[in-house]
């Protein structure tokens, strides 16, 4: 292991990685349980989507260790699971199979691109101030997670300013505002106690230098602490449950013929349409992976990718741990799709495991193990609550806070962008619009000081992306 991951070198080892690759596991195991109820409301069969799921994620996380000896785990991403089932099959009328052919090709586009020398313009046609801002807003971002998963936070819409769906879902206009929850109950009680232990272990580890494995002691305690409080649920854990394995045969390659990519073929209306949403995974993808692969990679302390790093990026071939992490999160869309789940990208609560101390690929290869034993122990390991798991989430999001101090504030030609992007992925409750703000405005702001030639022509074009998609979401809605 010392060899191959080359830990010395990294200043860790075999037991702090493997401690925070369980600790990564923990904070994402929720896609396990969560990516079935929402994608299967397409249609697909709830069994199959969740072994997919764990399976896609545990073989695209081992990859990217073994691969990249980075630790970022994968997993089918928030975001494209709902566009794909709300959009694509919803409001577009797709059958499933033909959501997953579509799925398939953007993620086979998307491999194309990374092994190609389009990575490399792409990563470097956007301005150092903001690739920072994308790491700070990511940060914000994870921590308002924590906050709305740890049940601090409610949303108050005033009557008459939101709609309620079939289903029950509830979406509401900007009147809709949130505040700190009016009510402490079990949950808040559970989630503050867990935050509380860990800030205290990382303030130990400060001061003396030593590793208390402050954010797994602080889940373990958490879980714990939730059963005599009613909220950790022990009823009905079976240890060992494979019923679910068999319905893989129900998704898996499932969008070879019809309804599939053949059906789309045979229907010239869907043709366009099918393009137009093929470019929308695939830039959201690619924009999503790359602002957090590079957002997480460059915290200060732990800087997965440093300086030397940075600079074999620049040169051909795939020496660089960036290249090849980047290479390795291009291989999820197409290898999800073929399993029979929506695409998988890098996850940002990789960064739970990077604050405990996880350096190397060793870590993401436990944190792929453990979806893997998650197979026939799924129901022992969804006994975690969601509150147990936000503390680490808002604690992780604060070590991105510090990539700020990279950003010139002085020159408001770095400083709005930067603003805008920050400010935009938590609003928006996603990575790829605040990204969009952040591009848009750069340009507009360098055409205005008439530096518009020095702007990266691939800027853009993903500019012009962005712009069309918005649009096209737009008219859907």
């Amino acid at each position: 292991m010392e060899e191959y991951f080359k830990l010395k070198d990294k200043k860790t080892t075999v037991s702090r990685e493997v401690l925070c690759g369980i600790t990564t596991f923990l904070t994402m195991s929720y896609i396990l349980f969560v990516n079935p109820a929402i994608v299967s409301e397409s249609g697909m069969p709830a069994g199959g989507i969740f072994v997919a799921t764990a399976l896609a994620a545990a073989f695209c996380t081992i990859l990217m260790g073994l691969v990249a000896n980075t630790p970022f785990a994968m997993a089918p991403g928030m975001g494209l699971n709902t566009f794909t089932t709300y959009i694509i099959c919803g409001a577009m009328g797709f059958h499933w199979r033909e959501a997953m052919g579509l799925a398939f090709i953007a993620g086979l586009c998307h491999f194309l691109i990374m092994i190609t020398g389009s990575r490399r313009i792409l990563v470097n046609a956007i301005p150092t101030h903001l690739k920072m801002a994308f790491g700070v807003g990511l940060g914000l971002f994870i921590s308002y997670i924590g906050l709305k998963n740890a049940g601090l936070l409610s949303f108050t819409s005033p009557p008459g300013q939101h709609i309620i769906l079939d289903g029950g879902t509830i979406i509401a206009n900007s009147g809709t505002v949130p505040a700190m929850v009016g009510f402490i109950g079990a949950p808040q009680v559970l989630a503050l106690t867990g935050l509380v232990i860990m800030v205290a272990l990382l303030a130990l580890e400060r001061k003396t230098g030593d590793s208390y494995a402050a954010l797994p002691v602080g889940i373990v305690a958490a879980t714990f602490l939730g059963v005599p409080l009613g909220v950790t649920d022990l009823g009905g854990i079976k240890f060992i449950d494979l019923s679910a394995v068999g319905e893989i045969s129900g998704v898996f390659m499932s969008f070879f013929g019809r309804p599939g990519l053949l059906s789309i073929l045979d229907d010239p209306s869907k043709i366009m349409i099918s393009i137009v949403l093929v470019l929308t995974l695939l830039l959201t993808n690619i924009m999503d992976s790359v602002g957090t692969i590079i957002g997480i990679g460059r915290i200060q302390k732990a800087e997965i990718f440093n300086r030397r790093d940075m600079e074999l990026f620049r040169e051909p071939g795939r020496k660089s741990r960036l290249d090849k992490s980047m290479m390795v999160n291009s291989i999820g869309g197409g290898v999800s799709a073929l399993l029979g789940t929506t695409t998988s990208t890098t996850f940002i609560e990789s960064i739970t495991g990077i604050v405990s101390g996880g350096r190397t690929g060793l870590t993401a290869v436990v944190a792929g193990v453990m979806f893997l034993i998650c197979l026939p122990l799924a129901n022992f390991f969804s006994i975690v609550p969601a509150t147990a798991i936000a503390p680490a989430l808002i604690v992780a999001g604060s070590f991105m806070i510090t990539l700020a101090g990279r950003i010139n504030w002085k020159r408001f030609e770095e400083s709005f962008p930067a603003f805008v992007t920050i400010l935009g992925i938590p609003i928006f409750y996603g990575i790829i619009y605040g990204m969009a703000g952040g591009i848009i405005s750069h340009i507009i702001i360098q055409a205005a000081l008439g530096k518009w030639r020095k702007v990266h022509p691939a800027l853009y074009f993903i500019a012009f992306l962005f712009i069309l998609i918005a649009a096209a979401r737009i008219l859907e809605g």
